[in-house]
C-alpha cells in the first residue's frame, strides 16, 4: 500500500542465539494455551479476526483506486478511508497479539496459539476457512521447516 501504518514493530521474535555452538531461535511467546484455551479465545478472536480482513480489503480497495485515474478531489477522501481502514486493521492485530496469539498471514489470516506438548514447542493453527478446528504444528529447529501433524 502507498501509505505507511504509524504502527510501531517489535523486533523479530526469532533473534538468533549462539548455544554450545548451534544456533536456535529464541522464540518465547506471551503465553502458551492449552487445545480449550485456544478454543475459548477463538470465541473472541473469530469476529476480530472477520474485522481485521475487512479492513485489510477496504484498505487494498482504497489503494488500488488511488493507484488508478482518480479525480484530484477524490484523492484526500480516497486517502482518509484509506488511513482509517489501516488503523482499524492495526487494533484488530492489536487485540489478536493482546491475546498472546499470532496472525500468520493476511492472505488466509490464520491464527497461530503457542503450545507446549512433550517438552517441545507446538503451535496450534486456525484458520477462518476451517472452522471449529485447529491444527497441531511441530515447531522444529530453525532452518528446517514446520512438521504439521
Amino acid at each position: 500500500m502507498g501509505r505507511r501504518s504509524t504502527r510501531r514493530h517489535r523486533a523479530p521474535r526469532g533473534a538468533e542465539v549462539v548455544r554450545a555452538g548451534a544456533v536456535f531461535a529464541s522464540f518465547e511467546p506471551l503465553r502458551w494455551f492449552t487445545h480449550d484455551q485456544a478454543m475459548a479465545a477463538l470465541v473472541f478472536l473469530g469476529p476480530v479476526v472477520e474485522e481485521m480482513r475487512v479492513a485489510f480489503q477496504a484498505a487494498v480497495e482504497c489503494h488500488r483506486q488511488l493507484r488508478g485515474a482518480v479525480a484530484a478531489a477524490h484523492v484526500a477522501s480516497l486517502e482518509a478511508q484509506q488511513d482509517c481502514a489501516i488503523a482499524r486493521f492495526d487494533r484488530a492485530l492489536d487485540d489478536v497479539e493482546l491475546t498472546g496469539a499470532e496472525l500468520l498471514d493476511v492472505k488466509s489470516f490464520a491464527l497461530a496459539f503457542p503450545t507446549l506438548q512433550h517438552g517441545r514447542m507446538h503451535r496450534l493453527v486456525w484458520s477462518p476457512q476451517e472452522i471449529g478446528a485447529l491444527r497441531l504444528e511441530v515447531l522444529r529447529e530453525r532452518g528446517s521447516g514446520i512438521n504439521r501433524c
